[in-house]
């Protein structure tokens, strides 16, 4: 019997609008990579950290981290923005997550997106499936035989 890889489970998020008149200048697609064994412990510790650090925005669960309320120079001063960051980066470590991110810069572009302008990930906001080629999974980190894609 061959040696099977374990599964690994891939979050995925898109920010920026790939249309050309959009405002925005560029698409970023970010996310991770963790063993399928550790999706229920990841969620957890993520919404503990969000909950435990911004108690007044409810159950953690309800709201959305937005990169455009953190990382903007006078947001990026505020001491629980760079808290939660932190804590995300070391549950991140923790769980031995593998972090991939890829930008478009639309300066650069020729012509517009082949899906008309629309979110870069397939079906917008919700949960979209996908398997990995075996090109893909075999570039991964840890070599993982598959995973599955989510917009979270």
């Amino acid at each position: 019997m061959a040696n099977r890889q374990p599964t690994r489970f891939l979050f995925l998020d898109d920010s920026g609008h790939p249309a050309p008149n959009y405002a925005t200048r560029a698409v970023v697609i970010g996310g991770f990579s963790v063993a399928s064994g550790d999706v229920a412990a990841i969620n957890r510790r993520l919404a503990g950290a969000k909950g435990g650090i911004f108690p007044e925005r409810g159950r953690p669960s309800q709201w959305e981290v937005k990169a455009a309320h953190m990382i903007r120079p006078h947001l990026w001063k505020r001491p629980r923005n760079q808290q939660l960051a932190g804590e995300i980066v070391s549950i991140l470590r923790g769980l031995d997550c593998t972090v991939y991110t890829a930008s478009i810069s639309k300066t650069r572009m020729h012509h517009q997106m082949p899906n008309g302008g629309r979110s870069p990930t397939p079906g917008g906001a919700g949960p979209i499936g996908s398997s990995c080629s075996d090109a893909t999974a075999s570039s991964l980190q840890h070599a993982s035989a598959g995973c599955s894609v989510s917009d979270a």
